[in-house]
């Protein structure tokens, strides 16, 4: 069974709304919650609770760390540090897993079913020794925040501070790059950000009634990962750091946007690409995150886009994005010729059929790497962490058929297995897929239970790395592309170390420089995707040394094609490019 170590997960849901407060007011409660979204007992009891608090707006504020544990969640790394500080790694030492509730900073972390009514109404009937009035807006991508604090009666603390923390409404599935594995859609006042850092501002710890405290802090959301500006939310709330408690709290629900341009479109990042592609002919579906950065409502934007500056395409995109909503938006399928160092471009052009007033913001591009190139066989070398029953892999190749797998490995813990695939078509694009069915992937000393992190490395034939994984981090899947480059009548690369091509792609000339260590007869056979020879130039026997060489590709067409150096029984081999 697989245990946390210590998890200061103090995850809060605050969602209460802004009160109309007289000289004292009532305490309202605050409800903080871990929780995850590959945690299933969180998809399980999360919507009894978020029931409650929706019944309570007026009583009660929630606040959701999404935390790391047990498995994947893109909320979690919008925020680690100040989450882990939160939950994790200082402020509340007693929660132990996900979902866990603090309700008014209680040390006692309690399971969901701990928020009833009954406690929520018996923290409201309370008066609170202060009160918080509060406004907050976002101004050209400032948030700013101020208020007050005033003490209601005469209180002595023993360390108080006011943190502001911003949340988010609702945050969905789509959003995400990628989504958990517990089957939740919706995610409600997630956490973000203390502002101005995790130690909140400090206040006096003594008060005399009418004592007052005042804030006034700015902050640069441009500096984090927001999904839904007009969802933003933000809670003061007076607590002491000593005792954890805290004495009352405030939100402001519906934050005012404005900005300094009316119509002005924005482009962010570009996503949905391959994490590698192989060569030759590629078809990518881009998506692309466009942002209105005016005050007016944006209803439509041509996205053009293109790959290494060939031929554009137009997506005309239509809606309705209030002032910095965002949206993703799936583009067409672009087609283009790899060359190893591909870039996609994005640009945004008439905005609402008119001139964008901000240009600066219009553009956004994205490179994507070249796969790695082996032989016709590669070697999985996995060492195990103590749960090998969760783990497995699959090799798939260009049409996403399955022609290799492995796992589970139940019984093998912390032991090194050893894999060899030989790969049955010598010319196709593979992706190598490790699997753990658990989600922390093999990230195993996170658990108080086990002290071995696991490891991947696949290699092709002669050592080169396709993909090295040193079980620091956890996942559910992680998928890696690579391509076999081993045309017929080819054998092994043993002069590949001492050998190399550039400029690749090439147009026209390209010149090789190789290294040999005896005297040979030295040839160059240049072959096509099917092992074909569609060039040949013999530079007869050769002493040991260094050499470079001309070769003019200006007769192939356009294409990948496989440059073979053979001297003796030596041969080195190398992929090619050809562009015009």
């Amino acid at each position: 069974m697989k245990k946390l170590f210590t998890l200061l997960l103090a995850i809060g849901i605050f969602m209460g709304t802004t009160l109309t407060l007289d000289a004292q007011s009532p305490r309202i409660c605050v409800v903080e919650e871990a929780t995850q979204a590959s945690c299933p007992p969180c998809a399980t009891l999360n919507p009894a609770l978020l029931a409650t608090m929706e019944a309570n707006t007026d009583k009660a504020i929630f606040i959701a760390y999404q935390v790391w544990w047990p498995g994947y969640d893109a909320m979690y790394l919008d925020n680690t540090t100040e989450v882990d500080w939160r939950i994790i790694n200082n402020y509340y030492t007693s929660i132990t897993g996900a979902p866990n509730i603090i309700m008014q900073g209680n040390s006692g972390a309690q399971s969901t079913s701990y928020v009833t009514q009954q406690r929520i109404d018996d923290i409201y009937a309370e008066t609170s020794e202060f009160d918080i009035m509060m406004d907050a807006s976002v101004v050209n991508g400032m948030l700013e925040v101020s208020g007050t604090v005033t003490a209601t009666s005469a209180v002595t603390t023993g360390d108080l501070r006011l943190r502001l923390i911003l949340t988010e409404d609702v945050i969905y599935n789509e959003d995400l790059i990628q989504i958990g594995t517990n089957g939740e859609t919706e995610f409600h006042h997630v956490f973000k950000k203390f502002i101005p850092g995790v130690e909140g501002l400090m206040m006096s710890n003594d008060w005399a009634v009418n004592d007052q405290f005042t804030f006034n802090e700015t902050f640069d959301l441009g500096t984090l990962n927001i999904y839904h500006y007009d969802g933003l939310e933000v809670v003061a709330m007076a607590q002491d750091d000593n005792s954890k408690y805290i004495h009352q709290a405030y939100k402001v629900h519906d934050v005012p946007i404005t900005v300094s341009t009316d119509v002005n479109a924005t482009a962010h990042e570009i996503t949905n690409l391959p994490p590698a592609i192989c060569s030759g002919e590629q078809t990518i579906t881009p998506h692309v995150k466009i942002q209105n950065s005016g005050n007016n409502n944006l209803t439509a934007v041509d996205i053009v886009y293109d790959v290494n500056g060939g031929t554009p395409q137009t997506v005309n995109w239509t809606g309705d994005l209030n002032t910095l909503a965002s949206e993703t938006v799936a583009l067409d399928p672009i087609t283009f010729m790899a060359t190893g160092t591909d870039e996609i471009s994005v640009s945004l052009e008439s905005p609402n059929g008119v001139a964008d007033e901000d240009t600066s913001d219009n553009g956004s591009s994205e490179s994507i790497a070249a796969a790695p190139s082996v032989g016709n066989m590669i070697t999985i070398t996995i060492n195990t962490d103590c749960w090998p029953e969760e783990t497995s892999w699959e090799l798939r190749d260009g049409a996403a058929a399955v022609v290799a797998s492995g796992g589970t490995y139940a019984g093998q813990a912390e032991t090194e297995i050893i894999e060899e695939v030989t790969l049955p078509d010598a010319l196709d694009c593979y992706e190598f897929v490790f699997m753990d069915s658990y989600g922390d992937g093999l990230n195993g000393s996170q658990w108080s239970s086990c002290d071995t992190d696991g490891s991947v490395v696949v290699t092709d034939s002669v050592g080169g790395v396709v993909w090295d994984y040193d079980g620091s981090y956890g996942f559910s899947e992680e998928i890696t592309p690579f391509e076999a480059m081993a045309p017929l009548g080819v054998v092994e690369n043993v002069l590949n170390t001492d050998f190399s091509i550039a400029p690749n792609p090439v147009s026209n000339t390209a010149t090789i420089k190789f290294t040999l260590v005896e005297n040979e007869e030295t040839m160059v056979k240049v072959l096509n995707v099917t092992g074909q020879e569609v060039m040949v130039k013999n530079f007869g026997l050769l002493t040991s040394g260094n050499y470079q060489e001309e070769l003019s590709f200006d007769n192939l067409n356009p294409g990948v094609y496989f440059v073979n150096l053979i001297s003796g029984n030596n041969t080195g081999l190398k992929k090619v490019t050809v562009v015009r």
